[in-house]
């Protein structure tokens, strides 16, 4: 994804979507007026630091713009058959089953296959 199309993508995010950022902060960025990442990016990190402290205004001001340095891990072992995945949007009562779903019997054949 490029730079620039990870900023759009970014900002129609509510700011709860944000890691770190649990009901009580959320309800604390809210009364500032910040409930989306398109208005936390526009505070500066000095703001954010008078009302969230030193550590989580330099998180905040940070993924606000899409910097994380937090390592990504891609390939993990899967060490049990309830192993999630998350979708953009609520499957609750949709009609309509991702195509990521038709495979998952699949990949269970395979983490079983070394317990038999």
């Amino acid at each position: 994804m490029s730079p620039e199309k990870e900023k759009e993508w970014l900002a129609v995010l509510p700011v709860r979507a944000l890691w770190g950022v649990g009901p009580a902060t959320a309800e604390k960025l809210s009364q500032l007026g910040l409930t989306h990442v398109r208005d936390l990016a526009r505070v500066d990190e000095a703001t954010l630091a008078q009302h969230f402290g030193p550590a989580m205004g330099a998180i905040l001001a940070a993924y606000a713009q899409g910097e994380d340095t937090r390592e990504v891990l891609v390939d993990r072992e899967v060490k049990s058959v309830g192993h999630d995945q998350t979708f953009a949007q609520s499957l609750v009562g949709s009609t309509k089953c991702p195509r990521s779903c038709e495979f998952t019997p699949r990949s269970w054949r395979g983490h079983f296959a070394n317990e038999i």
